[in-house]
């Protein structure tokens, strides 16, 4: 054993024999009070004696609790210190608290409340037991960093940023769901090399669902596409490049926008070329 080794043990030690001696002294001044009382003539049992003492006992114990370590079978945590656990496992738990761990960093500019590291397996795993409601990780950001942020350096090309699998066959959910109550999106994708900003995928040949949704109960668009040098939309398939499906009146709308195509009950394809005019629209089939 090395001298640094050493000395830390001496250290402990010396704080050991500290508490052992605060905590007799306690008992000492309890057993002290308990005699002075029974010098008066009166008759103190020894129960009420043991009881005192362990009265004074406790209030030792609770004035050492913000000074002495936390003690576990394999020996002691220590703060501001590096703690090796080798291969066992540190536990901490309770049953009736909101939380069993807070950690706070007061550090203005780039303190970390938490840092987390794996070699391996995950840095972190949430987990949410039983019938129950609770969030597998809750973030709340009052500054103006990110809720979430997550970077995967140069080199690291393998696997996603951010993975997220919905493995219930008949859940309804979604596997990320963004919601906003302002003027930007629920879900922003932006693709700074040759990727695409946001991509849709359906892998299964068997499925018949479509790779991207767009739904609204507004009167806006359902998909916007807008390109400030390009098209605003490509598309190539098989049996087809573009389907609409035909309307269930008999005829176009009274009034349409430039633009609009319209197909109507009995399949007549119409192009409206004049905005805001009854007579804009033109049949082309």
């Amino acid at each position: 054993m090395d001298v640094a080794a050493l000395e830390t043990r001496l250290t402990r030690m010396e704080q050991r024999i500290a508490e052992l001696e605060r905590e007799n002294q306690s008992l000492r001044a309890a057993a002290s009070e308990s005699r002075d009382g029974a010098k008066q003539g009166e008759s103190l049992p020894r129960r009420d004696v043991l009881k005192g003492a362990a009265y004074a006992l406790g209030a030792a114990s609770l004035s050492l609790m913000g000074t002495q370590r936390a003690e576990a079978a394999t020996g002691y945590m220590q703060y501001g210190a590096t703690n090796d656990a080798g291969t066992l496992l540190t536990r901490l738990g309770s049953s009736t608290y909101k939380w069993t761990l807070e950690l706070t960093n007061a550090d203005p500019s780039t303190g970390r409340a938490l840092v987390a590291t794996s070699n391996g397996g995950n840095a972190v795993d949430a987990v949410v037991q039983g019938n129950s409601f609770g969030n597998g990780v809750n973030v709340r950001v009052y500054g103006l960093g990110h809720g979430v942020w997550v970077e995967k350096p140069s080199g690291a090309y393998q696997g996603h940023a951010v993975l997220a699998y919905q493995k219930d066959p008949t859940s309804l959910y979604a596997a990320i769901a963004g919601v906003t109550s302002g003027a930007g999106p629920g879900l922003h994708g932006r693709g700074e090399g040759s990727g695409s900003g946001v991509w849709g995928e359906i892998n299964d040949s068997s499925k018949t669902q479509a790779a991207i949704i767009g739904t609204t109960e507004g009167t806006g668009p359902a998909i916007e596409g807008r390109s400030v040098l390009g098209r605003g939309g490509v598309f190539q398939g098989n049996k087809a490049q573009l389907r609409l499906i035909a309307s269930a009146a008999t005829t176009k709308p009274a009034k349409g926008s430039r633009g609009d195509l319209f197909v109507d009950s009995t399949g007549r394809l119409w192009y409206c070329k004049t905005g805001g005019s009854t007579t804009g629209w033109k049949q082309l089939a």
